[in-house]
């Protein structure tokens, strides 16, 4: 079986999404079309206020979840999550018939995202077409779709750690 499903998970602060942001340097400069959505922390000062969304094909970016947001129903924390811009993107996503060299990269499958029916209902999608994906997941994240994911045979997890990155870097330029 062809394992065309890479997902990495590690501890915070370990460089997942560094990681992905390398993927994504590599794969455009091979010409490879890339579609998915990138999740960075926001930051004031040296605190942490909240994440926004980046779809990486327009590179529009919007709020996914801040310490404050009103009317946000999903909260996770201290952060209350806004799910509209995922929404979005997964729409537009769903919408897309790509070849198959096109690669999708998540950053990430956690909880937040999970809030959204529309989220998990294209993951379940995408995991079960011949898309190649690179996705990170969280690491103590408890749900059913990890289950899902991680037990597919066209998947394969990688445990990030700080020595590791450029061997899950080569191993997984090897793969796809």
């Amino acid at each position: 079986m062809i394992k065309n499903k890479i997902i990495i998970t590690g501890r915070p602060g370990y460089g997942k999404s560094s990681l992905i942001l390398r993927f994504i340097q590599y794969y455009q400069e091979k010409g490879r079309i890339i579609h998915g959505f990138l999740t960075p922390e926001v930051r004031n000062k040296s605190k942490r206020i909240g994440f926004d969304i980046l779809d990486i094909a327009t590179g529009k970016k919007d709020i996914l979840a801040r310490t404050r947001i009103i009317n946000s129903k999903f909260k996770l924390g201290r952060y209350d999550v806004d799910l509209n811009f995922l929404e979005e993107i997964i729409s537009r996503l769903d919408s897309k018939e790509d070849s198959q060299d096109s690669l999708i990269i998540i950053d990430e499958i956690g909880k937040m995202e999970l809030f959204s029916d529309i989220f998990q209902q294209w993951l379940i999608k995408i995991f079960n077409s011949e898309r190649k994906i690179i996705s990170t997941i969280g690491l103590n994240l408890k749900h059913s779709l990890k289950t899902f994911i991680l037990h597919r045979t066209d998947s394969i997890l990688f445990h990030l750690n700080r020595e590791n990155q450029e061997e899950i870097f080569s191993r997984v330029l090897t793969l796809l």
